[in-house]
């Protein structure tokens, strides 16, 4: 496995994505996933006032089933067998038989066909972006990302009609997810395209006196052009003809109902609940015990002695830390007792609605606050590595340490081969770090040189969260390691830089 991205999903957020694959039939798979979050101090990230409940509450970790990095020019030929879309259309016909095709496993399908055209059309155009000083080969690659989202869209198109006549024995869902996918693609066509024009209007290096800058963007709106007049033809809601507000709602709805049913949230499942009820029984006992025996001696005496005030201010006291025992004690026993913060099992979601009956497996995830002492010598020679600022130490930054482990256990069903793996998603949220920052503008008085006089300027104030993560396959000698420094002011992430 060495598909590992790290970027940025909004002003506020980044994503890291894997991708892993299912075992062939009888084998198991698992995978160790470390990531180290380097917090510097000035940030006020620290164990004392962001526990890892904090941290939790920050992330998001989702999985679902993916093609293997399947292109656009892939998902538009219906007729390849590792095409989603190929296997929904050869199951259609089946409708009409004594055996039809299981409609919630379908509707899946749909969904999954929508996923994988939404990620390989965001792929390619990472891709473009990555390579943006590449002027020989960039027209090419723009025509490659036309020619393929519109093929990609009309295969999407064709397969929604081949379901139509079908409609009456259908799954209930299922026409409506298509049409939920194709209007959600031709949004994000829209967005995502004109992001890369304005993209290229303002890259310097492609400006050289040939007009390749405009010929890209027109290019990009010739292509945006007839998505428009599909978009219109099929009564789909766009941003120039309904209310930004609208449009917004549309879009956020769209999105949700197409991958609702796609993703497993590795936070449905809580703490062993054994675990959780011992420790608190324990916790009680133990609370209970230390106010009975601070109220003997009032059982014993008489209130009214030299010493009754004493006793009685001990009784009162007793009882009102006997539940800040109580929690304090159930915390440290669950941490003792559990090996990993959230357990969850990937079968009854993950494959068995797709048809994977016979795969399961299971997700565990465990976060805590370390030292940079604590850190491992190679973690902390990369984080080490390429330094932005000189004087700084990482002896300043505060480490969260979240390790993650993954399990998979073979396949024995031939309704579908290992084509497919998964893809895990961390989405980390800023928002609670980006609420501890001063202002993202910082005014500084000096002298100017250049025009002898004193001068106040505005200088951009910044932050710098590093990431080095590692991912290790059982069994395997390589172990993938890469580091990410994200760059960030109080407003949004500004940008995310991959350190070699």
């Amino acid at each position: 496995m060495d598909g590992v991205q790290v970027f940025k999903k909004d002003r506020r957020s980044f994503e890291i994505r894997h991708f892993f694959d299912l075992p062939a039939a009888g084998n198991k798979a698992a995978w160790s996933i470390e990531y180290f979050f380097f917090f510097p101090r000035n940030i006020g990230i620290t164990p004392t006032t962001w526990e890892t409940t904090n941290f939790y509450r920050s992330t998001q970790v989702l999985m679902r089933l993916q093609s293997h990095g399947l292109t656009l020019q892939e998902l538009a030929d219906l007729s390849d067998l590792h095409n989603p879309g190929h296997i929904l259309l050869s199951q259609v016909p089946s409708l009409l038989s004594d055996e039809p095709a299981n409609g919630a496993a379908m509707t899946a399908m749909a969904q999954l066909f929508g996923a994988e055209i939404a990620d390989a059309l965001q792929e390619e155009i990472h891709s473009i972006r990555r390579r943006m000083s590449d002027r020989a080969s960039l027209k090419a690659r723009i025509e490659r990302l036309c020619v393929g989202t519109e093929a990609a869209l009309s295969a999407l198109t064709t397969l929604r009609r081949s379901v139509e006549p079908y409609r009456t024995v259908t799954h209930p869902d299922l026409m409506p997810t298509l049409f939920f996918a194709e209007e959600y693609l031709l949004a994000l066509a829209d967005e995502r395209f004109s992001e890369l024009a304005l993209t290229i209007k303002e890259a310097p290096s492609i400006y050289d006196g040939d007009g390749l800058a405009l010929k890209l963007q027109l290019r990009l709106a010739q292509t945006l052009r007839r998505l428009h007049e599909r978009q219109r033809s099929l009564g789909f809601v766009t941003v120039g003809r309904h209310a930004g507000e609208h449009y917004g709602y549309r879009l956020s709805l769209l999105k949700k109902e197409l991958q609702k049913s796609l993703y497993l949230d590795m936070r449905a499942s809580t703490k062993d609940p054994f675990v959780a009820n011992s420790a608190a029984m324990v916790a009680a006992g133990l609370a209970a015990t230390w106010a009975t025996i601070a109220q003997v001696p009032l059982l014993t005496g008489a209130l009214g002695s030299s010493q009754g005030a004493f006793f009685l201010a001990l009784a009162v006291g007793a009882y009102v830390l006997k539940d800040r025992i109580k929690d304090h004690v159930r915390q440290r026993l669950i941490k003792q007792w559990l090996k990993w913060d959230h357990n969850v099992s990937l079968g009854d979601h993950l494959f068995h609605l797709m048809g994977l009956s016979e795969v399961s497996g299971r997700a565990m995830e465990k976060a805590t606050w370390k030292t940079v002492r604590e850190v491992p010598r190679d973690v902390v020679r990369l984080r080490r590595a390429a330094r932005t600022v000189r004087g700084s130490s990482t002896e300043l930054e505060n480490v969260i340490h979240y390790k993650r482990r993954i399990e998979l256990d073979g396949i024995e069903t031939a309704s579908m081969d290992t084509q497919f793996g998964i893809q895990e998603i961390v989405r980390v949220s800023l928002n609670d770090v980006m609420s501890r920052l001063d202002d993202q503008i910082d005014l500084v008085s000096h002298w100017d040189v250049r025009t002898g006089s004193f001068q106040r300027t505005e200088l951009p104030k910044v932050y710098h969260l590093n990431l080095v993560y590692q991912v290790k396959q059982e069994g395997a000698e390589e172990t993938v390691m890469r580091r990410a420094r994200i760059v960030l002011n109080r407003e949004e992430i500004l940008r995310i830089e991959h350190v070699e």
